[in-house]
C-alpha cells in the first residue's frame, strides 16, 4: 500500500510538514515564522567534556574565543541556503508530479470533503482522463515512497487554491492551503482519504511573514467547516483576505494533488540555534576552524594485528584485527571515517560499534543513506543476537508498535543477567591455545637446512597455490628422500615425466575405457608380435577351437570344456585313451581294472601297500588281462599298461556323465594341433597380461574370445603401452607412484599437473617441518589441525560470550535507569498502553534511550527523537554521500562522536563524505572475498583486472549469462555522439525486470545501463509498469537489504546483486550502422568503469543489447573499456574464444590447516 509509512504521521504534530520544528509542545500558530520563536526553544545542551568519557568532539572554553578563519555565521547561513534549495527544489522540479482535480465530479468532491475515503474514479469519471489521472496518482505514490524511504516521511497534500503576487520585480506563485491526504491502492483504483489539520504553503507563509502578517490557520479551518465537512469556498475567502496584503496578489480556485513540501524542511529550523552548532567541534572544523580540524584529524591509535585478550575484547561477532582496531578507537572516544572498499564487511563492524556503545551505557544513532543500509545493520544485529539493543524508527505505525513491544521486553528483562556459565575458564583455555599457536609461528620463520626455506615461506607458497581456481586437491604426501630428489632440478624431471604421461592419456578419462589398459608391454619391439598373436587368436585359432570343442562334445559325449585348461585336460585324456586302445581292446574300459592292476603288480608293490591276493586269483586275473590285449600285441610290463588304463578310465568318467567305453573323436589330431597353437600364443601373451589377467588359460573361453576380439579391434592402443610403461616406471622410481595413482583416479588434466605437484611437494615439506621441529611440540599436521579445530571451537564460544556480555551490560544499565526514574517508569508504562507515536515516546521519556540505547532512523526524524535538551554519544553516518551535508549538520551537532562509513573511491567530489573526511582521520577496512559470476571473473582476469570475487559454480543447465537481442534503432541526440537508448531495448529491460519480480522475488536484482539517458528511460518506464502492477510493488521497495536499483555505468561502483541486467543502451542508426562511441566506457577510464559493472554480478547476468560484437569494428576503439564491452557481447552471443564448457568451476576448499595457518601468519 502506498503511503503506508505515512499512515501513523497523524500522531505527530502537523508542524512536521512545514518549516517549524516541534519544541516540546505544539506551536501556537502554524504560520508564525519570526524571531520570537527562538525564545521558545529549550535550553541548549552543555558541551561534552572529558568527564563524560569523550574527548573527540569536545571544545574547551578557550576554543570558543579562537578567531575563525572563516566567519562561522556565514558558513551556517550557506548551509541553510543549501538545505532550503534542496527542500524547495525537490518539491518544484520534475521529480514532484502533480495531479489537478479542479474539474472533478461534484459528487466525488462532496464525498472527499465530507472526510470519507474517495476513489479517484469517483472524482475523474471520463475514461481517458481517468486513465491519465490514475497513472499520475501512482507516480505521486511512488515519489512519496521514495521520499519516505530516504527521509522517513513522504507527505502528500491536496493544495486548495493558488496564490500569485509581485516580489522583487518578479511574479511569485505558490499553492494556498495544504490538506494532508493518504493514498492507497485498492482494487485497481487509488483511494484518497483527507487527513485532519491543514497548513499554508511554506512560500506563502514566508511571504506573509516578511510583511509582518501571520495567518491563524485554526481560524481558517473553523470558518471552513460545515455540517457537510470541509468547504473550500470559505477557505478561499479567508486566503484572499490575507493575500490582499501582498503586492498584486491574486488567489484563484484550484485543487491539485501532489507533494508540495520536502521532509527535510523540519531540519531548517535547527539553523535557528547557532549556539548548538557552534558548540560542536566537528561542525566548527567543517566550517573552517583549522585548529579544530587538525585536532580531530589526529592519527588514530597504532593498529594491533594480533588477537585480543579474550577478557578485554570489545564489541560482538568475530571481528578481524582491523575491525577490532576501529571498535576500540570509537570506544576510546574518537570520531573517524571508515573507508569501505567493495567487498568489505562493514555491516559487522557497524553492529559491533553499536553493541559496544550500548554496553558502555552510551546512546547511539545510526543514519542510513538508504533504507537498505539500515536494513543491513538491523539484520546483522539480529544475526549476532543483539537486536535487543536497537530499534528502527521511521515514522510508521509499524515502527511505533515495534518500539512499544521492544520497550516492554526491555523493562521485563532489565537486571536479569544471562548465565555466562564457564566463560572465564573458556577464555583462559582460549588464551592458552592462542599462546601455543603463537609459539609455533615464532619458529615457522626458521629456515630448514635441507630445504632452504622456512615453514613461513612454505605457508606463503601454499596459500598462493590453494588460492588459484581451480585449486589443486591432491592429498598425497611425499617422503623426504623423494622431495630431495625432485628438488635437485627444481622438479624439472618430475614435471617432464608427468606431462609426458598426460600426452599418453594416462590421466584421462578415456584411458580407463581402453581394453589395453593395465597390459604391460616393456618395449616397442614386442608390440607387433603381441598384436599378431592377438589377431591370430581372435580371427583364426579361437574360432577353430570353438568348432573343435563342439565336434568333440557331440561325437564323444563328454561335457563341454569352459576354459582352455579344461579343454587341454580333455585332449590329454583322449590322447591317453588312444594310447591304451593301441594295446588293449575297448572292452578293457568296461569295468575297473583295479584288480588286474593288483594281480599283475610285483610282490614288493603289493607288500608296500599291504595288499594280499591268492595265487589262483592272480593267475585268473592275469589271464583275463592278457585276453584284453589286441591280437599279436606283446607288452613288456602289463602292470604299467593296466595302471594307464585305470587312470584314463577315471578321467573319462569325470568328463562324461554316461556309462560306457570311451569314444575317440574323429579329428583328434586336428584338435591336438589347434590346441598346441592356442597354448603357445597364450603362453607368450601371459606375462604381458598378468597384471590385469593373471591366467588367460583359466578364463572362460567365451570371455577370452571377446577379450581377444576387443584387443584385435584396437591395435593402435597397444602402440603407446611401452611408452606408458616406461614413463610410469620412471615416475615409480622417483617415488611418485602414489601421486600418479591419485592423478589417475581424479583424471587431472595436463594444465593442472604442475599445480598438483607443487601442492604435494610444498605440503609434504610443511608436514616434515612441523613434525621435526621440537619447538612446535613435534606435532604432525593432523595433530596441529586438531589444536586449530579446538581453537576454532573456543573462538566460537568466545564470540557467543561477547553477545551475552553486551546484553548483560545493557540490562544492568536498564535496571539502573529504571531505578533512578521511578515516576517516569510509571508514566512510560501508561504511555505504552496508548497509541503514542514512536518519536513522541522517545522524546517524551528520556529513560527510553536508556532502555533502548541504539536508534536506527533517518535524518528528518532526529529532531523529533532528540529534543534540544538531549545529546547522544555516537552518530553513525552510513553511506550518506547522496544526502546533502546541510541536512546532516543539525544531527552532527547533537553527537559527541561521529563515525562516517563509505567507499572513499566512489564518493562525490565536494560531497558530504569528502567534507567529513577532510576533518576526520581515516581507516580502511580490508576487502574480503565475495561471490562473483564466473564469466565476469574470467573477463576481469583476462583483461588483467584484480578482483576479490570467488567464481560461483555453475553448469550448462544453469549458465550464469543470458542475452536478449533486440533491433533497436534511432538517431543520436544533439548532445550525443551515438544512438543512446532505444524504445525496443527499454521495453525488453522492463519486461525482464517485471518477469524477475514475479518469478524470482527472493533474488536481488539491479539494472546497470551503460549511459545515463538509458537509465533514466528505464526508470521512467519501470515507474509506469510498476504503477500498473501493484501486486509486485513490494519488490521495488527500498527497505530491503539489497533493494532493486537502476544505475548508469559510472554509478555502478559498490553495487552487488544476485542478478544483474546489463542494459547496453546503444542502438543502430536507421541505416543499420553503429556509431563507435560508448560514452564513459570509451573514455580513458572506461576499463575501470566496465570492471565496476562486472563486479556487481554475484550469480546471474543478463545482457540486453541492440548491437552485437560482430556489428562493431574493434579497430575503431583504443579504449580498453570498449574492448572489454565487445568481449562481453561476444561471449554473450556464444562466439567468444572461451566457450562456457571450458570455464572453471569451484573445486573443493583448500586444506583447512593450511588456510588457517596462513591466515594467522599474515596477521602477525
Amino acid at each position: 500500500m502506498t503511503e503506508e509509512k505515512n499512515e501513523h504521521l497523524s500522531a505527530l504534530p502537523m508542524v512536521l510538514f512545514n518549516n517549524h520544528r516541534y519544541r516540546g509542545s505544539v506551536a501556537a500558530s502554524f504560520f508564525s515564522h519570526s524571531s520570537s520563536s527562538k525564545g521558545k526553544a529549550e535550553k541548549t545542551p552543555a558541551p561534552a567534556t572529558e568527564a563524560d568519557g569523550h574527548t573527540q568532539n569536545t571544545a574547551d572554553a578557550s576554543s570558543t574565543d579562537t578567531p575563525q578563519p572563516q566567519p562561522f555565521p556565514a558558513v551556517v547561513e550557506q548551509w541553510r541556503k543549501e538545505l532550503t534549495h534542496v527542500t524547495i527544489g525537490d518539491t518544484r522540479g520534475e521529480g514532484s508530479p502533480l495531479l489537478s482535480i479542479g474539474q472533478a465530479h461534484p459528487g466525488g468532491l462532496a464525498q472527499l470533503y465530507a472526510g470519507h475515503p474517495t476513489r479517484l474514479g469517483n472524482l475523474v469519471r471520463e475514461a481517458g482522463a481517468y486513465k491519465r489521472a490514475l497513472e499520475r496518482a501512482r507516480v505521486i505514490m511512488k515519489r512519496s515512497r521514495d521520499l519516505t524511504n530516504q527521509h522517513g516521511v513522504g507527505p502528500v497534500h491536496i493544495a486548495v487554491g493558488h496564490v500569485t503576487w509581485n516580489e522583487d520585480g518578479k511574479r511569485a506563485s505558490t499553492p494556498g492551503l495544504l490538506r494532508l491526504v493518504h493514498l492507497e491502492e485498492e482494487d485497481g483504483d487509488v483511494l484518497i482519504r483527507l487527513r485532519a489539520g491543514a497548513q499554508a504553503a511554506p512560500l506563502f507563509v514566508q511571504a506573509l511573514a516578511r510583511i509582518g502578517i501571520s495567518l491563524d490557520i485554526q481560524a481558517v479551518m473553523n470558518e471552513s467547516r460545515t455540517v457537510h465537512g470541509f468547504a473550500p469556498s470559505k477557505a478561499m475567502k479567508a486566503l484572499r483576505a490575507v493575500a490582499s496584503h501582498l503586492d498584486g496578489a491574486e488567489v484563484r480556485e484550484d485543487l491539485v494533488l501532489g507533494i508540495f513540501e520536502h521532509p527535510a524542511s523540519v531540519l531548517l529550523d535547527e539553523y535557528d540555534n547557532p549556539d548548538l552548532l557552534h558548540r560542536s567541534p566537528i561542525i566548527r572544523a567543517l566550517a573552517g576552524d583549522t585548529r579544530l580540524a587538525e585536532q580531530s584529524r589526529m592519527p588514530l591509535p597504532k593498529t594491533n594485528p594480533a588477537d585480543r585478550d579474550p577478557n578485554k575484547e570489545l564489541g560482538v561477532g568475530d571481528l578481524t584485527p582491523r575491525q577490532a582496531d576501529i571498535v576500540e578507537a570509537v570506544s576510546g572516544g574518537r570520531s573517524l571515517v571508515v573507508d569501505v572498499p567493495h567487498g568489505a564487511d562493514d555491516a559487522s563492524l557497524l553492529a559491533s560499534i553499536l553493541a559496544q556503545s550500548a554496553a558502555e551505557g552510551h546512546k547511539a544513532v545510526h543514519i542510513g543513506g538508504s533504507p537498505s543500509r539500515t536494513a543491513r545493520v538491523e539484520a546483522r544485529l539480529r544475526e549476532l543476537g543483539v537486536e535487543d539493543i536497537a530499534v528502527r524508527i521511521d515514522g510508521t505505525s509499524a515502527s511505533a508498535e515495534a518500539l512499544r513491544n521492544h520497550l516492554r521486553e526491555s523493562i521485563e528483562t532489565a537486571g536479569h543477567d544471562i548465565d555466562m556459565g564457564k566463560t572465564p575458564q573458556m577464555r583462559e583455555e582460549l588464551s592458552r591455545v592462542r599462546q601455543a599457536l603463537s609459539s609455533y609461528t615464532q619458529h615457522l620463520h626458521r629456515t630448514f637446512r635441507q630445504f632452504g626455506v622456512s615453514a613461513f615461506d612454505t605457508l606463503q607458497v601454499l596459500t598462493d597455490i590453494t588460492n588459484v581456481r581451480p585449486a589443486p586437491r591432491t592429498r598425497v604426501r611425499l617422503r623426504e628422500g623423494v622431495l630431495t630428489a625432485i628438488a635437485r632440478d627444481q622438479g624439472e624431471k618430475a614435471r617432464t615425466l608427468l606431462h609426458r604421461a598426460a600426452t599418453l592419456n594416462i590421466f584421462s578419462r578415456t584411458a580407463d575405457k581402453s581394453v589395453w589398459t593395465g597390459i604391460v608391454i616393456p618395449d616397442t619391439d614386442t608390440v607387433p608380435e603381441i598384436i599378431n598373436r592377438v589377431t591370430r587368436l581372435s580371427t583364426e585359432l579361437l574360432p577353430h577351437l570353438h568348432q573343435q570343442i563342439e565336434t568333440v562334445t557331440s561325437e564323444t559325449g563328454v561335457l563341454p570344456a569352459h576354459t582352455f585348461d579344461q579343454w587341454t585336460t580333455q585332449i590329454d585324456m583322449f590322447e591317453g585313451v588312444r594310447e591304451v586302445l593301441d594295446v588293449f581292446r575297448p572292452a578293457i574300459f568296461e569295468r575297473s581294472a583295479a584288480d588286474m592292476v593288483i594281480a599283475t603288480a610285483p610282490k614288493q608293490w603289493r607288500h608296500d601297500r599291504g595288499i594280499s591276493m591268492k595265487r589262483s586269483q592272480r593267475v585268473r586275473l592275469i589271464k583275463q588281462a592278457q585276453d584284453f590285449l589286441r591280437p599279436g600285441r606283446h607288452v613288456e610290463n602289463l602292470h604299467r599298461e593296466l595302471l594307464l588304463v585305470q587312470e584314463k578310465r577315471d578321467v573319462w568318467r569325470k568328463h562324461c556323465d554316461a556309462d560306457g567305453w570311451p569314444v575317440l573323436p574323429s579329428s583328434l589330431d586336428n584338435a591336438l594341433h589347434v590346441t598346441q597353437l592356442v597354448s603357445e600364443d597364450l603362453d607368450y601373451l601371459g606375462p604381458f597380461f598378468s597384471s590385469v589377467y593373471p591366467n588367460l588359460k583359466s578364463m572362460d573361453i567365451a570371455a577370452l574370445t571377446r577379450l581377444m576380439d576387443r584387443l584385435a579391434a584396437a591395435p593402435e592402443d597397444a602402440s603407446d603401452l611401452p611408452r606408458r610403461v616406461a614413463v610410469l616406471q620412471e615416475l615409480s622410481d622417483m617415488g611418485l607412484e602414489d601421486f600418479v595413482d591419485d592423478l589417475v583416479k581424479r583424471h587431472v588434466e595436463d594444465e593442472f599437473l604442475d599445480a598438483e605437484l607443487d601442492l604435494a611437494w610444498w605440503a609434504s615439506v610443511l608436514g616434515i617441518m612441523l613434525a621435526s621441529e621440537p619447538a612446535l611440540g613435534g606435532f604432525d599436521p593432523a595433530r596441529l589441525e586438531d589444536l586449530l579445530n579446538f581453537g576454532r571451537d573456543l573462538d566460537k564460544q568466545q564470540v557467543s560470550s561477547l553477545t551475552s556480555q553486551v546484553l548483560n551490560q545493557v540490562r544492568r544499565s536498564r535496571q539502573r535507569a529504571l531505578a533512578n526514574a521511578p515516576e517516569e517508569h510509571v508514566d512510560l508504562e501508561t504511555a505504552l498502553r496508548s497509541r503514542t507515536s514512536a518519536p513522541e515516546l522517545y522524546s517524551r521519556f528520556p529513560v527510553v534511550s536508556d532502555l533502548i540505547p541504539v536508534v536506527l532512523t533517518v535524518p528528518t526524524l532526529v529532531p523529533w527523537l532528540m529534543p534540544l535538551s538531549r545529546n547522544f554519544d555516537v552518530l553513525i553516518l552510513d553511506e550518506v554521500d547522496l544526502l546533502p551535508l546541510a541536512e546532516l549538520i543539525p544531527i552532527i551537532a547533537r553527537a559527541r562522536q561521529v563515525v562516517v562509513v563509505g567507499d572513499m573511491s566512489a564518493v562525490r567530489a565536494g560531497g558530504t563524505v569528502e567534507a567529513l573526511a577532510a576533518v576526520l582521520p581515516q581507516v580502511r577496512l580490508d576487502a574480503t572475498s565475495t561471490r562473483l559470476n564466473d564469466q565476469a571473473a574470467r573477463l576481469l582476469s583476462h583483461h588483467g583486472i584484480d578482483h576479490s570475487g570467488v567464481p560461483i559454480p555453475w553448469t550448462l543447465a544453469s549458465a550464469p549469462m543470458t542475452a536478449v537481442w533486440v533491433d533497436g534503432m534511432g538517431m543520436p541526440s544533439p548532445d550525443a555522439h551515438a544512438v543512446e537508448t532505444t524504445p525496443d531495448e527499454v521495453n525488453a529491460v522492463v519486461s525482464r525486470v517485471i518477469e524477475h519480480a514475479i518469478e524470482n522475488p527472493d533474488q536481488s536484482l539491479a539494472v546497470v545501463a551503460l549511459n545515463r539517458r538509458h537509465a533514466e528511460r528505464i526508470n521512467n518506464e519501470l515507474r509506469r509498469a510498476v504503477a500498473a502492477e501493484p501486486g509486485i510493488a513490494s519488490f521495488f521497495m527500498d527497505d530491503s537489504v539489497e533493494p532493486f536499483v537502476v544505475v548508469d555505468a559510472v554509478s555502478a561502483r559498490g553495487v552487488s546483486r544476485d542478478h544483474i541486467i546489463i542494459a547496453v543502451g546503444y542502438g543502430k542508426t536507421p541505416h543499420g550502422r553503429v556509431l563507435h562511441d560508448f560514452g564513459a566506457i570509451s573514455s580513458p577510464d572506461g576499463l575501470q568503469v566496465m570492471a565496476d559493472i562486472l563486479r556487481t554480478v554475484r550469480k546471474n547476468m543478463t545482457v540486453v543489447s541492440s548491437i552485437r560484437a560482430r556489428d562493431v569494428d574493434r579497430s575503431r576503439f583504443t579504449s580498453q573499456g570498449a574492448q572489454l564491452l565487445i568481449d562481453l557481447l561476444d561471449i554473450a552471443e556464444g562466439e567468444g574464444d572461451v566457450v562456457p564448457i571450458g570455464w572453471p568451476v569451484l573445486e573443493l576448499e583448500p586444506d583447512r590447516l593450511l588456510v588457517d595457518l596462513a591466515d594467522r601468519l599474515y596477521r602477525m
